[in-house]
């Protein structure tokens, strides 16, 4: 569940929880983490709020240093004003930023695009989606917590952008430090294309690249690419003989009960639910609780049902080696 709603925010970027986040979510993460205060405690992991929609964080957008103070500002000045900022408020923002940063243009364009569409009629920036009253009438304490923490983030930011000697405006000036920062965004973008493909299901290489590849159109997404970024740790990604799937949920009973079907799927080719909760027994000396429907979830994440309750892993059944 921690991995499909960063993957929808990620994905999205601006999203309104009700309207959006709820409805883009799998019918069985519905069931077992549809309660607001569990939804909502893991959107704070990777979201601010913002006139009552929700924005993905500066660091997961692949921003640092500069860009991502200036990416937060802007978030702030959306936030104090309602998610609409005027022609002049937007100028008053970059010469704000630039007045100590010295970023260029396009960077404050695409920053400023990711997350706003500008009015054809008066020129202002608006954000992505519209103000969420519904969201703000339903959660006030949460409306007020946030409130607050912009209104400390603000000062905080004033103070940064105060220190002319800052080490981050001497970043943000260099075109090499544009370059990395510029690189961190496009790892960014396909770190969470691959947590949304994998939140589909288990898929090998070549199926993970052309799904990835789907979502850039300008630039080619190689396999060494997604290699790189499957192996780092904060990916958590499982394999499976061939087969990529997403490693930990987050729930302790889940990830326990899916780490015994990935042992068993890598010695065989087809298993039945009672197989997996026999494993699970003999490894963990007691019965899984976790629900047959949870179970059957899980499965059709990794295998494909063929007869009665047998499943056999993804890729197979086309090879006849399953039986």
């Amino acid at each position: 569940p921690e991995r499909q709603v960063e993957a929808v925010v990620r994905h999205l970027v601006v999203l309104s929880y009700g309207k959006q986040l709820r409805k883009r979510l799998p019918p069985s993460t519905m069931r077992t983490h549809g309660k607001d205060e569990e939804l909502l405690k893991l959107l704070r992991r990777c979201a601010n709020l913002v006139a009552g929609n929700w924005v993905l964080k500066s660091e997961l957008a692949g921003y640092e240093g500069y860009e991502a103070f200036a990416r937060d500002l802007l978030l702030m000045l959306l936030s104090h004003k309602n998610g609409i900022l005027t022609g002049d408020e937007m100028n008053k923002w970059a010469q704000a930023v630039n007045s100590k940063g010295n970023l260029s243009q396009k960077v404050l364009d695409e920053i400023a695009r990711a997350v706003c569409v500008r009015s054809a009629n008066d020129g202002s920036m608006r954000l992505r989606v519209p103000p969420d009253d519904d969201f703000r009438a339903k959660f006030p304490k949460i409306v007020t917590e946030f409130e607050t923490w912009w209104e400390r983030h603000r000062t905080e930011q004033l103070t940064r952008l105060a220190g002319r000697n800052s080490a981050l405006t001497h970043r943000g000036g260099s075109a090499q430090a544009a370059a990395a920062a510029a690189a961190l965004r496009q790892r960014s973008k396909l770190v969470g294309d691959i947590r949304e493909c994998l939140a589909q299901g288990a898929m090998t290489m070549a199926e993970l690249r052309r799904h990835v590849q789907k979502r850039h159109t300008t630039t080619v997404v190689t396999e060494e690419e997604i290699q790189q970024i499957l192996s780092q740790n904060d990916m958590e990604v499982v394999k499976v003989r061939d087969l990529y799937v997403s490693g930990r949920t987050g729930n302790e009973s889940n990830d326990r009960l899916r780490s015994v079907m990935h042992g068993i799927f890598r010695a065989r080719d087809a298993v039945t639910s009672q197989d997996i909760l026999d494993e699970f027994e003999s490894i963990h000396g007691h019965p899984c609780k976790v629900s047959s429907y949870v179970l059957r979830n899980f499965l059709r994440e990794l295998a494909d049902r063929t007869e009665g309750d047998t499943w056999v892993l993804k890729g197979l059944l086309g090879q006849g080696s399953a039986p």
